[in-house]
């Protein structure tokens, strides 16, 4: 087995700019995606505008940011053009939480309602049933979700890499 030498270079990626450009890229894609939305829908846009808003309520980003690291420390040149499979690392990771929210019945993500807990609320003054009304909210969460996973291979196909290029 090759061993993976880490390359001590003043060329490294730091996190806090990962970070910022992950949060460039998610915000451009939700951005993007809510307008589509919009020609279908009001309500469609809503669910894409609650999960981009709460996809910015917490996090550090170190998924896609150990994603770009792996890129540069295997010859990777232009972290930028990887810069979509980082963020659809991010994006796969915040699906799996809005999935596991239901699982377990949690209204709250990052210390604020998460996408049940607001669909709860907009659906309070039209379902007055309770158990009805979370039904409603889990329904739109596992959308939500599931437009986050099909968001996450689309970010992916936006790289511009192959498996040659930009390695040494």
């Amino acid at each position: 087995m090759e061993s993976v030498v880490l390359r001590n270079t003043d060329s490294a990626i730091q996190l806090a700019d990962a970070a910022r450009d992950v949060n460039e890229t998610l915000d451009g894609f939700f951005i993007e995606y809510a307008r589509h939305a919009e020609i279908l829908h009001p309500a469609y846009q809503q669910l894409w505008l609650r999960a981009h808003d709460l996809s910015k309520s917490g996090g550090k980003r170190l998924r896609p940011y150990l994603t770009l690291l792996t890129y540069q420390t295997y010859g990777g040149k232009e972290y930028k053009d990887i810069l979509p499979v980082a963020a659809a690392q991010e994006l796969l990771h915040f699906a799996m939480l809005i999935h596991d929210d239901i699982i377990d019945r949690d209204t709250i993500r990052y210390g604020t309602d998460n996408v049940i807990g607001q669909y709860e609320h907009i659906y309070a003054p039209s379902i007055l049933e309770s158990d009805e009304r979370r039904h409603f909210a889990n329904s739109a969460a596992l959308l939500a979700g599931d437009v986050c996973l099909a968001g996450a291979f689309e970010l992916s196909s936006r790289a511009k890499i192959s498996d040659v290029q930009h390695m040494q």
